[in-house]
C-alpha cells in the first residue's frame, strides 16, 4: 500500500497500461454483479470504480482506480499457458497456488494459445 486507499504492485517493473487494475463483469457496473462488486470494494478497499468504455485506459498505479469493463463486449483473453501461475519476482507462492495450473489445464479451463513464444517460456 502506498497510502490509505492507494495500492502498489510488488514488482516495481509492472508499470504501464498492461498492468492497470481492471475487472470484467457481464454488463459492467450496471450488470447483475455490479452491486456485489461495489459492496465488496467498499468493505475491503474503497477504491474508485470507473466504467471503461473502450478498453484503452491508462495505468492505475497510484490512482486508487479500478476500471470495470463489460465482459459481454470485452471478453477476457487468456495469456500464454506458460505465463500462468508463476512466482512473483519478489515473492514465492505456495505449492497449492502452483498446483492450480495442472488442475485448470486438466479441466480445460485454461488451454494452450496461439501466442508466439516469448523469452520467459
Amino acid at each position: 500500500m502506498i497510502a490509505p486507499g492507494l495500492w502498489s504492485r510488488r514488482d516495481a517493473y509492472d508499470i504501464g497500461a498492461e498492468y492497470r487494475a481492471v475487472v470484467g463483469l457481464p454488463g459492467g457496473l450496471d450488470g447483475p454483479h455490479g452491486t456485489v462488486l461495489r459492496r465488496a470494494n467498499t468493505e475491503a478497499h474503497n477504491m474508485t470504480l470507473v466504467t471503461s468504455l473502450m478498453g484503452s485506459d491508462g495505468d492505475t498505479l497510484g490512482l486508487g482506480v479500478v476500471y470495470v469493463m463489460d465482459a459481454n463486449n470485452f471478453p477476457a483473453l487468456q495469456a500464454e499457458l506458460c505465463m500462468q501461475f508463476l512466482d512473483d519476482p519478489n515473492e514465492v507462492y505456495p505449492p497449492a497456488y502452483h498446483a492450480l495450473k495442472s488442475s485448470l489445464v486438466a479441466s480445460g479451463r485454461i488451454v494452450e494459445t496461439s501466442c508466439p513464444p516469448n523469452y520467459v517460456c
